[in-house]
């Protein structure tokens, strides 16, 4: 092999789980590309990801695609499937389907990573067995420092890829099973108002998140002062974010009673980070009721004279009791929504 660009392989080294590799018929053939789907995992395995080192110490040779292929084809040798996911395919995912952001906060821009296997469940032996070899005794051409290739020497782990991770397919379209995540998600949100769990369709539009620093609602002002003390002083309770949750999904549904034309079919979902506010009920992705519902409650543009603009440009939507505040009928509630809506999988929990 020719030497090649340094290419630094960064190791998420997030769960420690004890194996040998599994054989089957996957198809292998050097220089071809094995793109990331939907239809992979749901479960995988993080290998690790890729990139160009810039500047001085850049070489001739691979490019960081070309090595994440080579990785690819030597796992795919040994019986395992195998492919790759850009960083900006993740950022793609996250902005169009509401998923990604695990992995996508763990990569830099031209990042790409190497997933691995298709398991139903973590907890599926044949998955430990594999993360199991590929963290102790995967050996890649494309590691061999001889050749140019760096690789982070992480205490512990002696193998360059002793930091590969299950985790799930960032873009699985399909329903994943998960009596753990089941379990937590009953105690966060059952008999909870405007519970998402009361809600039977298949999809609904989130427009409100609500996580620690990140909530934005200000009592009878809107300036970006106020915004700032109560993101210190308020923001980062996340038992005061779900009561934000819950009060804003209650003045959605009473819109009309403040001033507003309609009322809003709105939900309201809690993990353990973050209560979302969703509206709407949807059986298809394609219901033509939401893009109108995206736009309205979407951000608008705006200018640098406006205190709310982003750096973006972007000035997110509000609303408002009431929605005409008057010097009789003054503000008493304002929230923000976040700037780009996105439509969610509404929880299946069995």
């Amino acid at each position: 092999m020719n030497a090649f660009r340094k290419i630094t392989l960064v190791f998420l080294g997030l769960l420690t789980i004890a194996g040998t590799a599994y054989g089957g018929n996957t198809e292998a053939i050097e220089g071809k590309r094995y793109s990331l789907t939907s239809q992979h995992g749901p479960w995988m395995i993080m290998v690790t990801s890729v990139s160009d080192v810039e500047g001085a110490n850049r070489k001739d040779g691979m490019t960081a695609w070309e090595a994440a292929d080579t990785i690819v084809y030597e796992l795919r040798k040994k019986g395992i499937p195998a492919y790759t996911c850009s960083a900006e395919q993740l950022a793609e995912a996250e902005s169009t389907q509401g998923k990604g952001i695990g992995l996508r906060s763990l990569l830099r821009e031209g990042d790409i990573c190497i997933l691995a296997g298709n398991f139903k469940s973590i907890e599926d032996k044949q998955a430990q067995a594999v993360l199991e070899w590929i963290k102790t005794k995967f050996q890649s051409t494309v590691a061999d420092e001889k050749k140019g290739g760096l690789f982070a020497k992480t205490p512990g782990q002696p193998s360059p890829f002793g930091g590969a991770i299950l985790t799930l397919n960032p873009i699985y379209k399909g329903e994943i099973q998960n009596p753990e995540n089941d379990a937590l998600m009953v105690e966060l949100n059952s008999g909870k108002p405007y519970s998402i769990l009361k809600n039977k369709a298949k999809y609904t539009l989130r427009v409100a998140t609500f996580a620690g620093g990140s909530v934005m609602q200000v009592g009878n002002q809107s300036s970006s002062k106020a915004m700032g003390l109560f993101e210190q002083n308020f923001g980062r309770n996340l038992d005061a974010c779900a009561e934000e949750a819950i009060a804003l999904a209650k003045a959605l549904r009473s819109a009309m009673k403040h001033g507003y034309d309609n009322d809003f079919e709105a939900w309201v979902l809690h993990d353990e980070k973050t209560s979302v506010v969703t509206v709407g009920s949807f059986s298809s992705d394609q219901d033509p009721r939401i893009a109108p519902l995206a736009k309205l409650f979407g951000g608008r543009a705006g200018n640098a004279e406006n205190p709310m603009t982003g750096d973006d440009g972007i000035i997110p939507a509000t609303f408002t009791l009431p929605q005409k505040p008057t010097r009789q009928n003054p503000l008493t509630k304002q929230w923000f929504f976040d700037k780009k809506p996105v439509l969610i999988k509404v929880p299946v929990v069995r």
